[in-house]
């Protein structure tokens, strides 16, 4: 899973110090995270362990994605963050061998 936080400042509208490097007249901007997208090989089975495990419910499934947010979230509400697992076209070798072995089976 790889999740990529960008900090675009502290406060909307407010102007840099002379001594960034952007200058002067940069202004920064509030950002949020508005999903935790997951990399996972059977994206719907996943998404109904962590749904059980945090209370959460299974709101959207389609083969490429399934969405978990807590009951009643309407998105892009910030009181949540909705989970957001898609399929990942192939494991890399070590991942497969840990599958395999918890499943009880040989990696083929």
């Amino acid at each position: 899973m790889t999740l990529i936080v960008v900090d675009m400042g502290a406060g909307c509208g407010r102007e840099g110090s002379h001594g960034s490097p952007f200058g002067s007249k940069f202004v920064s901007m509030p950002t949020r995270l508005v999903h935790l997208v997951v990399d996972a090989a059977e994206p719907a089975r996943l998404a109904r362990f962590w749904a059980g495990a945090l209370g959460c419910e299974m709101v959207d499934e389609a083969p490429d994605e399934v969405d978990v947010c807590p009951p009643g979230f309407s998105y892009p509400d910030p009181s949540a963050l909705p989970l957001v697992f898609v399929p990942v076209p192939q494991l890399p070798e070590r991942f497969r061998a840990l599958m395999a072995e918890s499943k009880g089976g040989e990696n083929k």
